[in-house]
This record gives structure tokens, C-alpha cells and sequence, in this order.
């Protein structure tokens, strides 16, 4: 199997082992804040958590940018 067809038939199964410094405080401190003991699943909780906070600081920026953008239709709430 080449790269090509299995990088379009298993596009998500692919993983990359890698390795990394991270001072054992900073990973007791984030154990310790999420629960979470282990130390793979918490560096990709940790980066899902980076891509979060960075797309929404994008979008942030992007706000009002467009001067044709219309608000979103509200309904109102009879009480």
C-alpha cells in the first residue's frame, strides 16, 4: 500500500510518536487541575485546549469584519 492510498483510506488512524520534554511540575499541576493521570491523554486534551482558545482568539478578530453580515433571526420568549 502506498502513502497515497492510505493516507485516503485511514486518514485518522495515522499517529506519530514523538518525543518531548515536559518538566514533571507542569504535568503533576495539570494532572492535578483535570483529573486526568494519563500523561498521553493529557498532552492531547492539552493541545485540543490550545486549538480552542487560539480559533476562538481568530474569530474574535474577525468580528464585524464584514459589512454585509446580518444578525441571526430572534424569536421572542412569550412568557
Amino acid at each position: 500500500m502506498t502513502y497515497g492510498i492510505l493516507h485516503h483510506i485511514l486518514p485518522y488512524m495515522i499517529a506519530v510518536k514523538t518525543t518531548l520534554y515536559i518538566p514533571d511540575e507542569l504535568i503533576s499541576s495539570a494532572q492535578d487541575y483535570t483529573g486526568i493521570l494519563e500523561k498521553t491523554r493529557l498532552v492531547q486534551e492539552g493541545l485540543r485546549a490550545l486549538i480552542r482558545e487560539k480559533s476562538a482568539e481568530r474569530m474574535a478578530l474577525l468580528g464585524g469584519s464584514d459589512p454585509k453580515a446580518e444578525g441571526p433571526i430572534r424569536k421572542k420568549i412569550s412568557k
